[in-house]
């Protein structure tokens, strides 16, 4: 689903909750053991808060846009790992990570979003280490938790309080 770029303000919560609708679906569709099915209605919530988030981020202030995306790609992972497709869900739960410690990272984003950022980056290790412990991939496992942990401690060593 593509989201017009010159939506104003008051239009992002409609994409809230068209992301949110997406979102459910594919919740129900996994329930439902419909998992490609599931997966094609996570992919259309990722692509909606992939066209949404540095936009959201930028003009709109909206941190919460970055919980959304982490959600969205291990919802994805899921569905993958659900049809045995173990690459794909991990690309996915790596794409998350790292985008979160991109947003971290990023000095023209205010305090508070780079903040929201740090916290989203802790949610998807957690899901990207627990897909490591179930998939027993101990060395992904060590190499994901030495970067989430080089990266935390040198966010928390930045901050300006």
């Amino acid at each position: 689903m593509n989201v017009n770029n010159s939506r104003s303000d008051s239009q992002v919560p409609e994409s809230n909750r068209t992301w949110v609708s997406h979102t459910q679906v594919g919740n129900l569709r996994m329930q439902l053991s419909e998992f490609e099915s599931a997966r094609r209605f996570y992919r259309q919530a990722l692509a909606l808060v992939e066209s949404l988030i540095k936009r959201s981020f930028l003009q709109y202030q909206k941190p919460e846009i970055i919980h959304m995306y982490i959600v969205s790609c291990h919802n994805l992972a899921n569905s993958c790992r659900a049809l045995g497709e173990l690459p794909e869900a991990e690309t996915s739960l790596l794409k998350a990570h790292s985008t979160a410690i991109a947003f971290m990272n990023d000095d023209q984003l205010p305090s508070s979003i780079r903040q929201e950022a740090y916290h989203a980056m802790r949610r998807a290790f957690n899901y990207l280490a627990g897909f490591y412990i179930q998939t027993q991939q101990t060395e992904a496992l060590a190499k994901i938790t030495m970067q989430t942990k080089t990266q935390g401690q040198r966010f928390i060593d930045n901050l300006v309080i």
